[in-house]
Formats: C-alpha cells, sequence, structure tokens
C-alpha cells in the first residue's frame, strides 16, 4: 500500500503531467468544497430559519453608496475621481488579499513535502480566494455601472471610435508625408 502512494507521490510531482492532473484535482477539490459549504448553509439556514440579515443590510447600504456617490459625483470631477479611486482602491484591497493568500499557500506547499497535504493546502487556498474574486465581480459591476451613469453608457463608444478615427488621420498624415 506505501508503494501505491510513493508512486503516485512520485508521479504527482516529478511528472510534467502529474503537475497539471494535481493542479486541477486541487482546483476541483476547492471548488467541491465552495459548493458543498455553500450548499449546507443554505440548508442549515432554511432548517433554523435564520436570515442573512446583516449580509442584506450591507450589500444594500454598499450599493445605496455606491449610487448616491454616482448621482452625487456627477456634478463634479473631483468627485468623479474620488469615486474612482474609492472603487480603485478595494479592487487593490481584495487583490492583495488574493496575493496574501497565494503566498501564504506557496511558502506552507514548500515547507511540507507531502503532495496530500499540498492538495488540502491548495483546495483550502481555493476555498478562500472563491469569496474574494466575487467581490471583485461585484466590484466591477459596479464601477461600469456608475461610470455609464455619469458619463453615459454611449461614452465609451465615442471614445474608442475617437482613438480610431484619431490614428486612422495620423497614420494617413505619416504615409502623405512619406510619399511627399
Amino acid at each position: 500500500m506505501d508503494n501505491i502512494f510513493t508512486l503516485i507521490e512520485n508521479f504527482l510531482l516529478k511528472n510534467v503531467w502529474g503537475v497539471i492532473i494535481a493542479g486541477i484535482i486541487a482546483s476541483m477539490l476547492g471548488t467541491l468544497s465552495c459548493y458543498l459549504f455553500k450548499k449546507i448553509v443554505d440548508y442549515l439556514r432554511r432548517k433554523f430559519q435564520v436570515r442573512k440579515k446583516k449580509q442584506t443590510v450591507v450589500k444594500y447600504a454598499l450599493g445605496f453608496y455606491r449610487g448616491a456617490a454616482a448621482e452625487y459625483s456627477k456634478h463634479s470631477s473631483y468627485r468623479q475621481i474620488l469615486l474612482v479611486g474609492d472603487i480603485i482602491m478595494d479592487a487593490l484591497s481584495l487583490g492583495l488579499k488574493i496575493v496574501v493568500y497565494l503566498l501564504i499557500a506557496i511558502i506552507l506547499i514548500n515547507m511540507l513535502n507531502d503532495v496530500f497535504w499540498d492538495l488540502a493546502i491548495i483546495a483550502i487556498v481555493s476555498f478562500m480566494i472563491y469569496p474574494q474574486l466575487s467581490k471583485f465581480k461585484d466590484i466591477r459591476k459596479a464601477y461600469e455601472l456608475t461610470y455609464d451613469h455619469i458619463f453615459g453608457e454611449d461614452f465609451t463608444k465615442k471614445c474608442i471610435d475617437g482613438a480610431f478615427e484619431t490614428l486612422e488621420k495620423k497614420q494617413k498624415e505619416k504615409d502623405e508625408a512619406l510619399n511627399k
């Protein structure tokens, strides 16, 4: 039995395909653990009739804050800068949390020489990163909605079209200068 575990460990650690397979397995375990945890929490909430009142209040308050800030910043470029800075700081703090989780996982993986502990660490870290990525998606969506509200939905399209027109104009001027 020990021989089988040794063969599996050697394959996962010393073979390129083994490393890829180990990463896939760890990712699947992390995703499965997130899914199971979410289902267990939902089941317990329904069984004990616990409500997500605090999370709902925080979510509504954050949404109201973003909307009010977007409306208030519509009239001043200084407030727009502060609003965008606030969203950028939120995204940076979440990004730093993700980087810290990954660094801790790398340190622990380097300290431990057992492949099964390494898989467990990767699964736990992916379980910890998943909520951060969900928050990051919410921040990105809030930024896009705020941007569209302040500048209008067609502003980005106008900017892109203007950039292409300017690029084409400069290219034509360059071609005309070379032809002379």
